[in-house]
């Protein structure tokens, strides 16, 4: 686009969003560079910055997660007021969200009952977004997917390893034997706050790339990760020196090309001497063609390859993503030459990624990896087993024994939020020895793992 006319949209554009008429249960402030939204679970900011780059952001003030985050430079009226839509949908989802939900545990319920309801007055008092409520200990496997933080009692403290194993992808507690005797409600919001904020640090945690050395310019590395509910398109640069320049992520509800290129776009501009581009995407990446299978709000079956080649002149690299995760979860360490990565994400297709001597597995037409075309004798749909604990394992029980007798890998990694480990691994002696069994490790987070591997597959 023509600078002049950037300049003009840009400044139309800014305008518009600051005499927009908000909706009443947006308090909306505004300065020369920056429009502030609050609403009663959300606080958001749409940001004016040099060179007509916007910035938009939506983070959920319960959860503390950011539920939308983009930036870009302006390209046309119609590509920035579609954004800007997409914005306040998501606005709109937060202004009456629920409450932070603990679950206080004991053996009956009882004790944990009375504290609860002093809990309810403290928050009440202090308008906090908290709901507490009790149950006994027996009911927490039928209740707990219904709540962000679990609460034991101390006379069920020994429990704590086993339910935090159970449910991964909850706070789990033991509550403090003094703040239960005296009910310190004060001390134990504060535990639970501290946690919270512990929790968020972990998943924002940066893994560096070690004792990786080789020669290479500046490498901008991308990945597409979809999970249940949004879209995330992180990104992180890599300099000379393997020092990381830049990190960050946008989080949509639906991907297109306009918001990868919005991302690389914005890097160019801060960054003159890119080098090469590195996107780790989900699905079959065939001569540059992305075949994601229909992936709900992915890009699909797009020569991105020719597309980006068009526009930069800097190296383009395409990549599945769990590929990519498992070079970089094999550069991470030094003990097994021969790995399978498993991402297993929920209401969604598997996806694997094989080491074969210290080598990546590709395969003709990249379809190495790709368990959807297995015809497993399943007595329910994959998507309907992939939200359940029951159903994950038989999922992965399968999964895990195909690569077994096929990669014969000596470490397994899975990706999934609902992994019993021990339980997977009781279900798999059934079909072989124990002694062929490999090692199986559990991760949180494929993002890091997939910068890593671009990097390297750059």
């Amino acid at each position: 686009m023509d600078e002049f006319l950037r300049e003009i949209n840009a400044t139309i554009f800014w305008q518009y969003i600051r005499n927009y008429q908000y909706k009443n249960n947006m308090q909306v402030t505004i300065t020369n560079e920056s429009i502030i939204i609050k609403t009663a679970y959300s606080h958001s900011e749409i940001n004016a910055y040099d060179q007509q780059i916007f910035e938009f952001k939506v983070s959920n003030t319960y959860s503390h997660e950011d539920e939308f985050y983009l930036h870009f430079q302006m390209k046309t009226m119609k590509h920035a007021l579609k954004l800007f839509k997409e914005m306040l949908e998501i606005i709109e989802t937060l202004v009456n969200k629920p409450k932070t939900k603990v679950l206080l545990c004991c053996s009956g319920g009882l004790t944990t009952g009375f504290f609860a309801i002093k809990l309810n007055e403290s928050v009440k008092i202090l308008q906090q977004d908290y709901l507490f409520e009790a149950i006994a200990f027996n009911q927490l496997p039928v209740v707990a997917k219904d709540y962000d933080v679990i609460l034991l009692a101390p006379q069920i403290s020994y429990q704590h390893a086993s339910v935090q194993e159970q449910f991964p992808n909850k706070i789990v507690l033991k509550i403090p034997t003094r703040v239960f005797a005296k009910y310190d409600t004060s001390k134990m919001l504060s535990l639970i706050k501290e946690t919270q904020i512990k929790e968020y640090r972990k998943r924002h945690e940066v893994l560096t790339l070690g004792e990786i050395t080789r020669r290479h310019g500046e490498i901008l590395t991308l990945a597409l990760i979809r999970n249940s509910v949004r879209i995330h398109i992180g990104y992180r640069l890599f300099g000379r020196d393997n020092e990381i320049l830049e990190d960050g992520e946008i989080i949509k509800t639906y991907l297109t090309v306009d918001d990868i290129c919005d991302v690389i776009d914005t890097m160019m501009l801060k960054h003159r001497h890119i080098d090469a581009i590195a996107i780790a995407t989900p699905g079959i990446i065939n001569d540059g063609i992305v075949d994601t299978m229909k992936i709900e709000g992915m890009v699909d079956g797009i020569d991105l390859k020719k597309a980006f080649g068009k526009r930069y002149r800097q190296k383009i690299i395409l990549c599945n993503d769990v590929n990519a995760a498992a070079v970089g979860y094999h550069a991470c360490q030094n003990n097994y030459h021969n790995i399978s990565v498993i991402f297993q994400p929920v209401s969604t297709n598997v996806g694997m990624g094989h080491i074969v001597n210290d080598r990546l597995l590709v395969g003709s037409h990249s379809l190495s990896g790709e368990v959807q075309f297995m015809p497993l004798k399943l007595s329910k749909s994959r998507f309907e087993f992939n939200k359940t604990v029951k159903g994950t394992i038989e999922l992965l029980v399968h999964e895990v024994l195909l690569c077994i007798v096929t990669i014969a890998p000596e470490l397994v990694v899975i990706c999934n939020s609902l992994l019993d480990l021990d339980k997977l691994k009781n279900e798999l002696i059934k079909y072989l020895p124990k002694d062929y069994c490999p090692k199986i490790v559990r991760i949180d987070y494929l993002q890091d793992y997939c910068f890593i591997g671009s990097f390297i597959l750059a």
